[in-house]
């Protein structure tokens, strides 16, 4: 900990893990346990705590369309709302005078937005400090490294909980849930491929791996949580004015992010080319096509890895900044490199 600087008032708390692993059931906990008043310490904390659960707040029926592919286009979008709507809280957060005794918070969500259910209300007690528990797989590092940047942007703490799960077990556990909210056991594989658990990156330095289904009330986990949370709220992520003072290693890391993003850009632009051409072409054409744009998929990221090819820097901070229309703009760009 930098020891200099000002304790946060938020934090907002990561969980990562497969579907199956027990992160609802660790916010809940969460939420009970924060919330009690008690004397703090690094330990033990008492916090307002705010349950921001993406299986809750997106459509069952755009979850249900988009199961099957975790990084399609609308789930995406559909994501983007959702931490739209998370960095609007903290900046209300941000902005919250201390001459009340409670206070309670109004996100307008279901009228505004395209995939998000409802509105939603949470009441703040002034006194206590705020923890935001972001309850989501979180596979990519790119899709955490995000929220880094949303809390260096508003000097607000950053942490993350990390469920250790087997895929037998999460298999286990997600089958025990109602149809209606289970996800598809090839998803669950597909996720558990992909899963980039936190590392030792500078970004990352507050983060604590977890057993998933164990008891969370146990002294020795409560113990983890708490001085997890405590350092992250000690030591709230500074801003950055001039880009060039990043480290390599961030650096390296918000290339990752673009890199990510232009991957599942250049996807959504193939799968959209396949749908046009399902229509005139036939299955032998169909299947050559695709290899092609994909083979020039794959070049193309790999002379962006290598900045044979510099995507523009606009769109760069575009992505980085999560700007709304960044997602267009960068498949906008994208489409003019793939072959036609």
């Amino acid at each position: 900990m930098s020891g200099i600087q000002p304790a946060a008032d938020i934090c907002l708390a990561l969980l990562v893990g497969l579907p199956g692993s027990g992160k609802t059931c660790l916010a809940n906990f969460l939420k009970q346990y924060f919330s009690t008043d008690r004397e703090a310490s690094e330990e033990s904390l008492s916090l307002n705590v705010i349950h921001i659960c993406y299986d809750s707040l997106i459509t069952a029926d755009l979850a249900h369309r988009c199961s099957t592919d975790p990084d399609c286009g609308n789930w995406r979008d559909a994501r983007q709302e959702v931490f739209t709507m998370v960095e609007k809280m903290t900046k209300m957060l941000k902005e919250i005078h201390t001459d009340q005794e409670t206070h309670k918070i109004i996100l307008k969500c279901g009228v505004e937005n395209k995939y998000i259910k409802k509105d939603y209300e949470w009441e703040i007690v002034i006194k206590k400090r705020t923890v935001i528990v972001i309850d989501d797989n979180m596979y990519y590092s790119s899709m955490r490294y995000s929220y880094f940047q949303l809390a260096r942007r508003h000097n607000v703490g950053f942490c993350q909980l990390y469920l250790e799960c087997t895929v037998p077990s999460a298999l286990t556990y997600n089958n025990k849930r109602s149809s209606g909210e289970r996800v598809p056991d090839d998803v669950v594989r597909k996720m558990a491929d992909r899963m980039e658990p936190p590392e030792n990156k500078p970004w990352e330095q507050y983060s604590v791996s977890i057993a998933a289904h164990e008891p969370y009330s146990t002294d020795e986990t409560v113990k983890k949580i708490g001085r997890i949370v405590s350092k992250a709220l000690l030591d709230p992520v500074q801003p950055v004015e001039d880009w060039s003072e990043l480290g390599e290693v961030s650096r390296q890391a918000c290339m990752a992010s673009v890199l990510h993003q232009c991957d599942l850009g250049l996807r959504h632009l193939i799968n959209e080319r396949m749908k046009l051409l399902q229509k005139t072409t036939d299955p032998d054409d169909l299947r050559a096509q695709f290899k092609i744009l994909n083979t020039s998929r794959l070049e193309l990221l790999e002379a962006m890895k290598t900045r044979e090819i510099l995507v523009p820097e606009e769109l760069c901070a575009g992505v980085q900044l999560c700007h709304p229309l960044a997602g267009a703009r960068l498949r906008s760009y994208l489409s003019t490199l793939l072959p036609q």
